[in-house]
């Protein structure tokens, strides 16, 4: 009798671990959900001591919405920068978040696995921690010193980002830019799709320098160097498809057109192909 006693006490213990091993702590805490509840405009957020300008615009539906990152020219600001590209009111008419980061001293550390790359990376987990991202469609962009760390970003976080573009930009390698006079390696750890767009008066990205910078992507993507070209009112557009292993490559340049981001229907036309570009390309 006693032995049975125990047999059933020690199966009544077994049962209850069971179920408090089955059932959570009552003090246990499910993680916060991301929304798209729009921001009161563009407003101000920080990652560590650093700020970046964030816009949610109104009218997101979806589960997730794309995500721009945008990248300012050096001497400037990211205020500046989103004032300029005009990429707010873009964004809201095309249904898309745009983050404006800045740089610490106003110019980008280009160099591989700068300190800048890190906090690129942490200025996308800041909003992802809210707002809902697809997380096939993070793209980045940049505008000169800006354009050569979003293809900094195409080489040393292609894990995150799903393309990138650039404007009046260099190549990310090329010696004395970034924080030294060596160039700095670009191995992307997988193809990548990057557009280049420059004006064909640019004083600083000048034509052959574009054409130098598209070449490192062509060999880095292993593309086919014969390009489908077009022309139209504003520019030339010089798409080159990828190789056996490669990503789209697209080289855009604008007819009358220097270094500054252009305005009026020129401004338009950039954005629009920029945009084109990035929402064909969702990261595999």
């Amino acid at each position: 009798m006693a032995l049975r006693y125990l047999c059933t006490g020690l199966a009544g213990i077994a049962m209850l671990t069971l179920i408090s091993m089955a059932t959570p702590a009552s003090t246990s805490h499910a993680a916060p959900a991301c929304d798209l509840e729009p921001t009161a405009g563009t407003i101000t957020r920080t990652v560590g001591a650093r700020p970046y300008r964030l816009h949610v615009p109104p009218g997101l539906t979806s589960k997730s919405a794309p995500l721009l990152i945008s990248n300012h020219g050096g001497g400037n600001t990211a205020a500046v920068h989103e004032l300029v590209t005009a990429w707010t009111p873009y964004a809201t008419e095309h249904h898309f978040i745009v983050a404006y980061p800045e740089a610490p001293t106003t110019y980008w550390n280009f160099d591989q696995h700068s300190p800048d790359v890190t906090y690129l990376r942490d200025v996308v987990s800041d909003i992802q921690s809210t707002w809902c991202t697809d997380p096939r469609r993070i793209f980045i962009d940049g505008f000169s010193s800006g354009a050569i760390m979003s293809q900094r970003m195409a080489c040393d976080a292609p894990d995150l980002f799903a393309a990138a573009t650039s404007w009046a930009g260099f190549d990310p390698t090329d010696p004395n830019v970034g924080s030294g006079p060596h160039p700095t390696p670009c191995a992307p750890i997988r193809p990548i799709p990057v557009a280049l767009f420059q004006g064909e008066h640019d004083f600083s990205s000048t034509p052959a320098v574009g054409q130098a910078n598209v070449e490192k992507w062509l060999t880095r993507a292993h593309n086919d160097p014969n390009p489908q070209t077009s022309t139209d009112t504003f520019a030339t557009l010089r798409k080159y498809a990828p190789g056996k292993s490669g990503a789209t490559i697209w080289w855009r340049t604008y007819k009358s057109v220097t270094h500054l981001w252009p305005g009026g229907d020129t401004g338009q036309d950039l954005r629009d192909h920029i945009w084109q570009f990035l929402d064909a390309h969702p990261r595999p």
